[in-house]
């Protein structure tokens, strides 16, 4: 910090109320930082519980989505074409939502296989298996149009 006092960087002031190091005749006074550190350390004890949040929507978004569940979201959503990702990942919000909404949400990830299931027998050709090998070496995924080259 002094350094950067020194080379202009930062005043005095900045020194004492942003980084709580007190400067004393052009070097850091040990007393008066430990003095101003322990007021710092007090302030942020007590704003500890004014904490930024993103609100209850997020909240309620992160009790539903445990870090079980969205990774089995993540999970199957692997297994699906890239282009039908975005829209089951949002139809899956929706079913969790719903069923949260109405306290019928058993706790775990087994609610979202069950869930993703359920989108999967809407659109039977998405329950096909995922081809990962090259359209170059001759395999065709199950979307793949027969007649396409």
């Amino acid at each position: 910090m002094l350094d950067d006092v020194r080379r202009g960087h930062v005043s005095i002031e900045a020194a004492r109320e942003c980084y709580a190091v007190g400067i004393v005749d052009g070097e850091v006074d040990g007393t008066e930082t430990a003095a101003l550190r322990e007021i710092a350390a007090a302030n942020a004890a007590s704003a500890s519980g004014n904490r930024f949040d993103f609100g209850a929507s997020r909240d309620a978004h992160e009790a539903r989505w445990t870090r079980a569940r969205y990774a089995a979201l993540t999970e199957r959503l692997a297994t699906v074409p890239v282009a039908w990702r975005f829209f089951l990942k949002h139809r899956m919000f929706e079913a969790l939502a719903a069923r949260c909404a109405n306290d019928t949400a058993p706790a775990g990830a087994a609610l979202v296989h069950q869930l993703f299931d359920a989108l999967l027998a809407e659109y039977p050709d998405l329950a096909k298996p995922l081809v990962t090998a090259s359209v170059d070496a001759g395999l065709r995924t199950p979307w793949q149009d027969a007649a396409s080259p």
